[in-house]
């Protein structure tokens, strides 16, 4: 698993710097910190490669997402016809944004197999005689 220490930089660029743990992104983070002070680049962010899930005791903040990488409420902006994370640049289309977040983008763009409508008895069963009808063959 890795780490990346993300900076905006004044001229809306974004400068992604790679570590191979979260002690050396942090440490990254307090050194561009220090550079704030002298108006050199807006803010900089620690975000993990790993997904991380909401506290559920927590409410949704309006007009905000989860980002699952950032691990906060973020606001998504529009680039490209892609939605994606303010800072991260995680896009609505991941996996793990539509599996925390209700999956409003499959839902809408019908992307996704809708899947069965067996109950997991019924799944179970079937296989159990799907394995009978190999067995006899």
């Amino acid at each position: 698993m890795y780490w990346r220490v993300v900076i905006r930089l004044r001229d809306d660029t974004t400068v992604h710097c790679r570590f191979p743990n979260q002690i050396a992104a942090q440490v990254m983070k307090k050194a561009c910190d220090e550079f704030l002070n002298y108006g050199m680049y807006l803010d900089s962010h620690v975000v993990s490669c790993k997904p991380r899930f909401p506290d559920p005791s927590l409410s949704k903040p309006p007009g905000k997402s989860w980002c699952p990488y950032c691990g906060t409420w973020r606001s998504y902006w529009k680039r490209n016809n892609v939605s994606r994370c303010e800072v991260c640049w995680t896009s609505k289309h991941d996996f793990y944004w539509n599996r925390i977040n209700g999956g409003s983008y499959m839902k809408q763009s019908g992307k996704v197999h809708s899947g069965s409508t067996l109950t997991a008895k019924e799944r179970k069963a079937q296989r159990r005689m799907n394995r009978k009808m190999r067995k006899k063959k």
